[in-house]
C-alpha cells in the first residue's frame, strides 16, 4: 500500500494518470497525513483519481492543503479527478484548503468535483481559508468547468471561503463551475464566516499565504 503523504519535489515533467476517478482511489484515511505534497515541480499533471480521506493534523505550525498541497510548481493541471472528504486541522496558526491549496502556483483545475472537504482549526482566534479549495499568495490559477460542493469549516474562530479562498496577491478565474452548499463557520464570538461560496481577501489581509 501507499505511505502517505505521497510527495515530490524538486522535479520536472511529473504525471500521475489514473484510469478515472471511479477508477483510481488514494484514500490516506488512518495516515494523519496530505494525500499529496509537491514542492518546486514545473510541469505537474494530475488526472482521473479520486483523493480522499486525507486528514493531517499539527499542534505546532499551520497547515496547507488537506488533499493536495501544491507550493512553487508550474504549469499545473488537475483533470478529471474527485477531491472529496479531505481535512486539515491545526492548534495554532492558520490551516488553508481543505481540499487543495496551492500558493505561488500556477495552472488549472478542470472538470473536478471538490466536495465535503474540511477545515479545523481549535487555537482561540485561529483562522481557516478556503474549506474546498485555497488560492495563495502569487498564485495564478483558473477553475474550469468544476463542481465546488458541501465544503465547510468544522470549528474555527475566523473563517473564510467555504468554497474557495482568493489571497489579494492572487489571480483567480473561474468559468462553467458550480460553487454551492459551502459553508464557513459562524464564528465564537457571534459574527459571521466570511465568504460561504467564494472569499476574495482584502488587500489589507497580510498571511503570507
Amino acid at each position: 500500500g501507499e505511505a502517505f503523504p505521497l510527495t515530490m519535489r524538486d522535479a520536472m515533467h511529473v504525471a500521475i494518470i489514473g484510469a478515472g476517478a471511479d477508477a483510481t482511489v488514494l484514500n490516506a484515511e488512518g495516515a494523519n497525513a496530505n494525500v499529496f505534497s509537491f514542492f518546486d515541480v514545473g510541469g505537474l499533471e494530475v488526472r482521473g483519481v479520486t483523493i480522499t480521506g486525507a486528514n493531517p493534523r499539527s499542534t505546532t505550525s499551520g497547515l496547507d492543503g488537506g488533499g493536495v498541497q501544491i507550493l512553487d510548481c508550474s504549469k499545473v493541471e488537475i483533470v478529471d479527478c474527485t477531491i472529496a472528504s479531505n481535512a486539515v486541522n491545526s492548534t495554532i496558526n492558520s490551516v488553508y484548503g481543505g481540499g487543495i491549496s496551492l500558493r505561488r502556483a500556477i495552472g488549472v483545475v478542470q472538470n473536478c468535483q471538490i466536495t465535503d472537504n474540511a477545515t479545523t482549526n481549535t487555537l482561540n482566534n485561529g483562522t481557516s481559508y478556503g474549506m474546498g479549495i485555497s488560492v495563495g499568495k502569487t498564485s495564478d490559477v483558473l477553475i474550469y468547468r468544476c463542481v465546488v460542493a458541501g465544503n465547510r469549516d468544522r470549528r474555527t474562530n475566523y473563517s473564510r471561503g467555504g468554497g474557495i479562498f482568493k489571497h489579494p496577491f492572487a489571480k483567480l478565474t473561474v468559468r462553467n463551475s458550480l460553487i454551492v452548499g459551502n459553508e464557513p463557520l459562524p464564528s465564537i464570538d457571534g459574527s459571521r464566516g466570511e465568504g460561504g461560496g467564494i472569499h476574495c481577501a482584502d488587500p489589507s489581509y497580510g498571511g503570507e499565504k
